[in-house]
């Protein structure tokens, strides 16, 4: 069943405007900062309004709701108290993620056939990977240094390597039955992503992939957990404690957790290793001292902690801070109690998209879109999720383009091989 219009020229004409959508969303980060980003998701979500008019209303809409929720939650605040450049960054922050997974949504539904997305997701996620080489590769050499020291310098995001990895293995069967080459792509593609998230040194996004890749394994649903547990455990154990895992990050992950509990230090040395848990508890200290009101309703948008002590960044002194990497105190501190509650209202509505996947029998996209989801959870409490000024955006992306199905209903079953379960 066809997604697009039924002009052969139109429809031709929609899949290459969706297909350019699609890749200069992902690969914009590469190349511009974010709020240059931001402006080149809106021009693309433009473009589709005007090409194709409003779309997604009953499929996308719905679960974009409590995002919505959050975002008018954060207006209400006591503007007398507020800087209008820290309100303004959170309002931007707050709306991103609607343009966002918008702009995804809207590119794979101009395809006319469902297993673009995946075909085309596999695809930019090589080549982020291998523009995030040839920077690597470049930078190192002119710079002296070797690559692991260029980790989250170069981007702050290795999503679109993580979900290309999570496809291609989810997807091998339909993916090398079109073709010889489509299966030595898929190959190289695998590859490129791994070797690109191998050398960025992020844990975050070597956390992420392993989810991705049990999400591809098919190993998050109920059958195949066990197999999760018994196999994955180990060799992520053994993967740990080998000198290649502490020689590649250099901090393990041993000292993860002691670095993300929320405590209060005195001591530098102390909160400059640990800072993440110290700016998430400075933060609920500052939502611990806000009205019953303001505990339900969030101190609004522009809302900063004292981090109680003075700090210097690009030559300018601080001793506040409104951006934290835990995304749930971000929330908790602007929009309250109420505003986690939207928060888990939205993944509540991801997960029943992807039961709905499921019961139309799209079980590759259900499993991936799971996979997707857990992994939003993850990067919530290190890297502030979808809330991140730019290293979700590939994430939002695919959430967007995973909800495509069920705008016919599921039922758009194409000729091609049974998908296996």
């Amino acid at each position: 069943m066809s997604l697009g219009s039924s002009s052969p020229l139109s429809q031709t004409r929609g899949v290459s405007l969706g297909l350019a959508m699609w890749f200069i969303a992902v690969l914009a980060p590469l190349i511009l900062p974010e709020k240059a980003c931001t402006l080149v998701y809106l021009a693309l979500g433009a473009a589709a309004l005007q090409k194709r008019g409003l779309i997604g209303k009953r499929v996308l809409f719905p679960v974009l709701v409590p995002l919505l929720w959050i975002a008018l939650l954060g207006f209400v605040r006591d503007y007398s108290a507020a800087t209008p450049r820290f309100v303004l960054q959170d309002v931007w922050r707050a709306l991103k993620p609607l343009a966002i997974m918008y702009v995804g949504f809207a590119a794979i539904s101009m395809s006319v056939e469902r297993t673009t997305f995946r075909a085309v997701a596999v695809a930019s996620g090589a080549i982020y990977g291998l523009v995030y080489l040839a920077l690597l590769v470049f930078n190192s050499v002119t710079g002296g240094v070797m690559p692991l020291e260029l980790a989250d310098v170069l981007v702050y995001g290795h999503f679109p390597e993580a979900l290309a990895l999570g496809l291609s293995l989810r997807n091998r069967h339909l993916l090398d039955h079109r073709s010889a080459r489509m299966r030595q792509l898929r190959h190289l593609a695998i590859l490129i992503a791994l070797t690109a998230l191998l050398l960025s040194g992020s844990r975050t996004w070597i956390m992420a992939t392993g989810i991705m890749v049990l999400a591809g394994s098919g190993w998050m649903r109920s059958r195949g957990r066990w197999r999760a547990v018994l196999l994955g455990g180990p060799a992520l154990a053994l993967f740990l404690f080998t000198p290649f895992g502490q020689v590649l990050f250099s901090k393990g992950f041993d000292v993860a957790l002691l670095e993300l509990s929320p405590a209060s230090y005195t001591e530098m040395s102390d909160i400059n290793a640990n800072w993440r848990g110290y700016e998430a508890f400075q933060g609920l200290s500052a939502y611990s001292e806000g009205t019953l009101v303001q505990k339900a309703m969030g101190q609004g948008f522009g809302a900063q902690a004292d981090i109680g002590l003075y700090m210097n960044l690009g030559g300018t002194d601080f001793h506040q801070i409104g951006q934290f990497h835990n995304g749930y105190v971000w929330l908790l501190l602007k929009t309250g109690w109420i505003g986690l509650f939207a928060f888990g209202l939205w993944m509540w509505r991801l997960i029943g998209s992807a039961r709905k996947l499921k019961s139309a029998h799209l079980i590759p996209d259900a499993d991936i879109l799971v996979g997707v989801i857990v992994t939003a959870s993850f990067t919530m409490i290190v890297v502030s999720g979808i809330y991140n000024t730019i290293s979700n955006d590939a994430l939002l992306l695919a959430m967007g383009g995973l909800l495509v199905p069920l705008r016919a209903g599921g039922s758009e079953v194409e000729r091609q091989p049974k998908e296996r379960r």
